[in-house]
């Protein structure tokens, strides 16, 4: 056994063969090479649910699937192992009759390699485990496959393939990656995924290369993957093709940002025949790059540009208006135009129409570079809550857009004192909830910024949200679920922008898309860019249970180390001091106390600077957490497995054995594990917690089983199951 890093390449010592290394195996995945006498069959089942009938087809011959079971693979295939005392050529395109691949049917002969346990692979196989299985099914006819699969190198590997990857890791190959244009002709774009394939020939480059190539307008789904498996190791194509082909687009970027103006006053020149109206042009360098840096060109939806205006605004500007408009908040490119205006004037050459169009040639050459040079499609929108001013950042990839922060506005501002007391005896954990929300706003981490407010109909829920005012965004779940996948969702932006908290009314279900949002989430309204912003506190409010975040095992993990929760009961309308001041003088004092209380808060942070308030916000929103973690009141799954466990087994003990498909020899067998376990679950949870539950039937089977899942002989077939513990279950028995 040997280790293998996350790209599935061996992790051995260079000089080291792989198949003799005998070293220690810790890392997150290991392999084995495939020893003489067995093939392996690597079936990507999840990717065609009819693959086994269609290789059984093939093959001509019924296979005992189940016996030659391995384990099942961290992408969701599964591995068979099969004993042979012929020797097969190893293969990864097998081609029917017909010669059409058969897709998702690979070969690991004898000496070749493939990652056989580790990180993501729910069977724990150990190398002895392979090597001492006595009971590996034959009968795959080796005839049928030799000559359908094509002559391979002599040196694959299997999944090992591109042992001979490059030094780059991902993260270099992407910032050379963001360089590139991603609208390249199919010659180029097929070089750029070989210089990848050089260096990262693993599942991780091939992702790496269809996320780059998906922004591109003649992407096609699974192409990416097409080409991929094509590519061989050791080509021409490497990392010094890409880092070329990067740096001449930087090359161009670099005309575009810094020598525009040289362009455009030599653009000038010759469109104006110099001399020709007896004045020189002088170029104002400094307008020119103002307009450059304040100003991109975008094409998704509707084409409009975007501006960062004179006042400290990002407004959107149509490409009628966009001259006039960069004129009158930057300027004349042209320092001597009113000369230049005089003698257009009074030039009796020229008619009105030539006249004009002399006078707007330099603005409008401007407009064409920036439509050539400076258009972009990535944004990012957020508020910079430490700058004195808004900025806009134009990079080579995208656009970042930072507006300077405003203090919470005081429309009607009032003032009470027995409303405020009145309301945090209410609501007792105000003041800690609004420094959780204050402080996620400087945090470094927004992972324990999640809050769920269990409460009572008429308890308030909607009145804390108004006090948030501008501070807070409502957003639904089927909505955020929408911008998870990158659909169009009806939010505006500007909503969003500068709000400390996105809060999620009534929710009756949760999911783990939500750990997507943890620091921002992606809009794309409609006929408007896809935006990247900022999230920080994530509030949700409900007045009914939610099964599927808390149940009767408790908290999932992700959930448990993410969510705070509190519960209250009452109602607003049956304060006394309410019905007593009235609704709103009730709501606009209360809007008013908690916006004094952020503004002054986040005064505080912003004098602190930048790293002492992350220091600060970061204890905070770990205190509330430990104080308020949903896991305090219902227990994390870990925390009640064993209870789980002892109702999985006395449902088993309680039930007919045929049930469950059992089979007896000495101690009971239980067949199809996995799904006799779920089937369980699903009586005990029901469909609202199924799914956190089945992620735990391994441990569960573990805790209730002698030995775990094995490949067992019963009358000398092989069946693969766990033997239940041979105690009666009592109240000692002891997990």
């Amino acid at each position: 056994m040997f280790p293998c890093n996350k790209d599935k390449l061996p992790a051995v010592p260079k000089g080291t063969d792989w198949r003799e290394y005998a070293g220690a195996c810790n890392t997150p995945i290991y392999g084995i090479p495939v020893p003489t006498g067995y093939v392996v069959i690597d079936l990507d089942t999840y990717k065609n649910d009819t693959l086994k009938q269609q290789v059984t087809e093939f093959l001509g011959v019924k296979l005992d699937w189940e016996g030659a079971f391995l384990q099942n693979t961290k992408s969701g295939g599964e591995h068979y192992a099969f004993e042979t005392t012929e020797v097969i050529r190893q293969g990864s395109d097998i081609r029917d009759a017909n010669g059409n691949e058969i897709k998702g049917f690979d070969i690991r002969s004898a000496g070749k390699g493939y990652i056989c346990s580790g990180e993501g692979y729910s069977e724990k196989l150990t190398e002895d485990a392979f090597y001492m299985r006595p009971d590996l099914p034959t009968g795959l006819p080796i005839s049928s496959l030799s000559g359908a699969i094509t002559t391979t190198n002599g040196n694959d590997l299997g999944d090992f393939e591109g042992l001979l990857g490059g030094d780059a890791d991902i993260d270099e190959l992407r910032e050379l990656l963001n360089n590139c244009d991603n609208n390249v002709g199919n010659e180029e774009w097929v070089k750029i995924g070989m210089a990848i394939h050089s260096e990262q020939p693993g599942d991780d480059g091939l992702a790496l290369w269809d996320e780059w190539s998906c922004g591109g307008d003649t992407y096609k789904e699974g192409e990416c993957e097409k080409r991929w498996r094509s590519f061989t190791q050791g080509g021409t194509v490497t990392l010094g093709t890409l880092k070329h082909m990067a740096g001449e687009i930087v090359k161009k970027k670099a005309v575009a940002d810094y020598v525009i103006p040289d362009v455009i006053k030599t653009r000038i020149k010759s469109e104006f025949k110099r001399g020709a109206l007896g004045v020189s042009f002088e170029i104002d360098a400094t307008t020119i790059k103002l307009m450059l840096k304040n100003t991109y060109y975008t094409c998704a939806g509707k084409t409009f540009f975007k501006m960062f205006n004179q006042i400290g605004q990002v407004i959107r500007v149509g490409k009628t208006e966009i001259a006039s408009t960069m004129l009158e908040n930057f300027g004349q490119p042209l320092k001597n135009y009113k000369e230049l205006a005089a003698a257009v004037e009074y030039d009796e050459d020229l008619n009105a129409t030539q006249a004009k169009q002399i006078l707007a040639t330099p603005i409008n050459i401007i407009v064409r570079i920036l439509m050539e040079f400076q258009q972009r499609e990535r944004i990012t929108q957020c508020v910079d809550i430490f700058a004195d001013a808004s900025h806009m950042n134009i990079k080579s990839n995208e656009v970042i857009e930072s507006l300077k922060y405003e203090p919470m506005i005081i429309e009607h501002e009032m003032y009470n004192q027995e409303i405020v007391d009145a309301y945090v005896q209410h609501f007792p954990e105000l003041y800690s909830v609004l420094d959780m929300i204050i402080a996620a706003r400087f945090a470094s981490s927004r992972k324990k910024c999640y809050l769920w407010i269990n409460a009572s109909s008429d308890w308030g829920k909607d009145l804390f949200r108004v006090c948030l005012g501008e501070r807070a965004m409502e957003m639904s779940v089927t909505q955020i679920s929408k911008a998870i996948k990158g659909e169009t969702v009806s939010v505006h932006i500007d909503d969003i922008v500068g709000t400390f908290a996105l809060c999620v009314n009534e929710f009756s279900h949760i999911n783990g898309e939500l750990k997507q949002i943890e620091d921002k989430i992606v809009i794309a309204p409609k006929y408007l860019n896809q935006s990247t912003i900022p999230t920080f506190a994530k509030l949700f409010f409900s007045a009914d249970d939610v099964d599927s975040l808390i149940g009767e095992y408790g908290v999932e993990s992700q959930f448990a180390n993410r969510f705070s929760m509190m519960s209250y009961t009452g109602s607003i309308g049956e304060m006394e001091v309410f019905n007593k001041a009235g609704q709103y003088t009730f709501t606009h004092t209360l809007k008013t106390h908690v916006a004094n209380y952020i503004n002054k808060a986040v005064d505080e942070y912003i004098l602190l600077g930048l790293q002492a308030a992350s220091v600060k916000a970061d204890k905070v929103v770990s205190v509330f957490h430990e104080q308020h973690s949903i896991a305090n009141a219902a227990g994390g799954f870990e925390d009640n497995i064993n209870s789980l466990a002892a109702t999985v087994l006395q449902v088993i003990r309680a039930k007919d054995d045929d049930g469950f498909n059992a089979i007896h020899d000495g101690d009971t067998v239980y067949m199809r594990p996995k799904g006799m376990i779920l089937e369980i679950l699903f009586q005990i949870g029901g469909k609202s917690e199924i799914t956190k539950l089945a992620q735990k039937w391994k441990e569960i089977v573990d805790l209730i089983s002698i030995e775990g899942v094995k490949v067992y002989k019963i009358d000398g077939s092989p069946v693969k199951g766990f033997k239940l513990k041979s105690t009666t279950f009592d109240e000692d028995f002891d997990f």
